[in-house]
């Protein structure tokens, strides 16, 4: 199998997993991240107003920080509730 061959397989099966789909865990581990990130959008704004001086220093140290652990916390939930494959 040539490196074309390959790689056609591999999208055939990243493919496969895509079409399978979100299970009803997974949308509520997605819904709750949204909100989240919302809500962390909202307080740095808000801290940053409160200061005005400061208000894009306020803003980078709050916001970015807490929205990366939101994400990675979030794939990770989002893994682990993966549906079990039953392989036949």
């Amino acid at each position: 199998m040539d490196i074309s061959g390959s790689v056609s397989a591999l999208r055939e099966k990243r493919k496969g997993n895509m079409d399978q789909g979100m299970n009803f865990k997974q949308k509520i581990v997605l819904i709750v991240m949204d909100i989240l990130i919302l809500i962390e959008l909202m307080l740095s704004i808000y801290l940053g107003y409160r200061n005005q001086e400061n208000i894009t220093v306020i803003f980078l140290k709050t916001y970015i920080p807490a929205v990366i652990v939101t994400i990675i916390i979030g794939r990770v939930l989002i893994k682990k509730l993966r549906s079990q494959e039953v392989n036949g």
